[in-house]
């Protein structure tokens, strides 16, 4: 093809000159040889120096090959608290030199680099050693960049799956370190050496905002350890992945309705006792409160070595909301007395309705007209019984001590007896019936004035229960809160 290109080219410029014939020439060659020089070069590297890719390359083999590591940290996929594994995408970096892949490029058409495949070459088995994956090696095996110096580039990125250990004693205001353990498997430090490659920090310059973590830092160490297989010293980089929780998704969905209803039970003791829906109302926000409580607990690992704080702030409420309860039964059951079943003791009138409505700043209406009720109560059945004796001596003022009796007892008078006799006694009849309906009125006037005092006295412990209860939940909550390393993080 080369002859034929040349004899048209002088053909078609018979009276040209020569040098632009060369100059084609010259082109062509160039273009041509370039492929092959490349040929060449794997060729001599692979073929003639008898490449072994199985063969650690040092000059000396009693010296370590030093690679150069660190990672650049993509993305954080996920963080399963629930398994206690990490997801993350991340670019390994690793440099070293090999001896025997070394050429002078001007023997090679200016050939500098060259990318051959990840298996032709020799690599350093350097894994994750807390790998949580199936197939455990994440990478993928990408091909090489080979220095005619003999430096070697490998860039494999991978989707890793890595365990780490999830402390949920914050949540969900928490901090999560999660470790990546990168070493060689088979070689310890006499044979390769892992040193930073750069700075100790991992590279987060291209890192994607994540919605649920935020990343703090990506810091490296250094690590020396022997291990009871093998008394060798085998060298690591340890990366730790410090991220920060999110709240603000926690705060308006979980957060924020338990305070909501947490406060809704408060509405038990404004709620008056005649309604009947206190115990249901009672029971519904406990109810709302575990409901909320198992949305928390599935996302969280079972463990007992440390209890959410989140679920502290739920078991505190669950706790106030059962108190309630409590106190709201005392309270029906006070409401609901009468003296029919109790009669009043009186350290209820002197502690309960005396000292503790003063203390909450409760006073009935009425209440120092009602102040001595019993005592009004007692003189004016003894002036009624007076005025009646009173009376019925008038009426009986002209009848002996035996008509009298008689009388009183409802005999008639006899025939021939006085009509005024008979007078008198229809009067005397009346006069009973008047005093059973006077004591059956004042036995009922008895009866609301105690159960008043029954039902102030339900009324005094409701106020009481409601304070105890606010005070409870502000310093609870409060307490949770301010005890979180962090409040909001957007």
């Amino acid at each position: 093809q080369l002859d034929i290109h040349v004899e048209m080219t002088i053909h078609v410029f018979p009276g040209g000159s020569l040098a632009f014939v060369f100059i084609c020439v010259g082109f062509l060659f160039r273009g041509t040889l370039q492929g092959q020089n490349e040929r060449h070069l794997l060729h001599f590297l692979f073929v003639e120096r008898h490449y072994n890719p199985l063969e650690r390359p040092v000059a000396n083999e009693s010296k370590p090959i030093i690679v150069k590591f660190g990672i650049t940290l993509q993305q954080i996929i996920d963080i399963d608290e629930k398994n206690q594994i990490l997801y993350s995408n991340i670019w390994l970096q690793m440099r070293w030199h090999d001896v025997n892949l070394i050429w002078e490029p001007r023997e090679f058409g200016g050939v500098e680099e060259i990318r051959v495949p990840a298996k032709n070459v020799w690599k350093p088995d350097v894994l994750l050693y807390n790998s949580a994956d199936d197939d455990f090696d994440g990478t993928y095996h990408s091909n090489i960049i080979v220095n005619y110096k003999g430096e070697i580039k490998w860039i494999p990125p991978g989707m890793f799956k890595s365990t780490c250990q999830i402390d949920i004693a914050w949540f969900p205001f928490d901090e999560q370190k999660c470790d990546l353990k990168f070493g060689s498997w088979t070689y310890d430090g006499r044979f390769l050496d892992l040193i930073f490659d750069g700075t100790s920090d991992g590279d987060a310059s291209d890192f994607i905002r994540n919605g649920e973590w935020e990343l703090l830092g990506v810091p490296g160490v250094r690590n020396q350890k022997s291990y009871e297989c093998c008394p060798e010293i085998y060298i690591d980089i340890t990366y730790t992945i410090h991220v920060q929780r999110r709240t603000l998704y926690y705060g308006f969905n979980i957060i924020i309705p338990c305070v909501l209803i947490s406060s809704m039970s408060l509405l038990l003791f404004m709620l008056p006792p005649d309604s009947g829906e206190k115990i249901s109302l009672g029971v519904t926000i406990l109810l709302s409160l575990m409901v909320f409580l198992l949305l928390v607990a599935e996302t969280m690992p079972p463990t007992s070595d440390a209890v959410p704080l989140i679920g502290i702030y739920f078991c505190c409420i669950m706790i106030m909301c059962s108190m309630s309860m409590l106190f709201t039964v005392i309270v029906l059951n006070f409401h609901y007395r009468g003296p029919e079943t109790h009669t009043i003791p009186s350290w209820v009138n002197e502690w309960v309705n005396g000292r503790l409505a003063w203390l909450l700043w409760m006073k009935r209406p009425g209440h120092a007209q009602n102040r001595h009720t019993k005592d009004t109560i007692e003189r004016t059945r003894l002036h009624d019984i007076v005025v009646q004796e009173r009376q019925s001596r008038c009426l009986l003022s002209g009848l002996d001590f035996d008509e009298e009796i008689r009388i009183e007892n409802g005999a008639l008078p006899k025939s021939g007896e006085s009509p005024f006799l008979s007078t008198k006694s229809d009067l005397l009849s009346i006069l009973k019936e008047l005093r059973k309906i006077t004591t059956r009125c004042k036995r009922e006037e008895e009866e609301v004035v105690v159960r008043g005092e029954w039902r102030f006295a339900a009324m005094v412990i409701d106020r009481l229960c409601l304070w105890i209860c606010v005070t409870f939940t502000v310093i609870s909550t409060l307490a949770v809160l301010f005890s979180a390393p962090h409040l909001v993080t957007s």
